[in-house]
């Protein structure tokens, strides 16, 4: 094996450009809709049997009023 360095080239790699980085605002992912856990379901009802109105346990959930109503009304 011959060992002339002369005779070697040297390896050159290719360099590619760098892809620019988007500066808008990232995609924000969809909000999640809290729910209301099946153990507070009795709760809620016991509030709004003794007065609180739908409004007050929607806001103290922080859910939707319609989530509320939907609990109030028998199965």
């Amino acid at each position: 094996m011959p060992t002339d360095d002369a005779a070697r080239k040297p390896r050159r790699l290719a360099v590619t450009a760098a892809v620019p980085v988007p500066q808008g605002e990232p995609d924000a992912p969809a909000p999640v809709k809290p729910v209301i856990p099946a153990a507070h379901v009795a709760r809620i009802r016991a509030y709004l049997k003794y007065g609180m109105t739908a409004a007050q346990v929607a806001e103290m959930y922080e859910v939707a009023v319609d989530e509320v109503e939907r609990i109030r009304r028998p199965v």
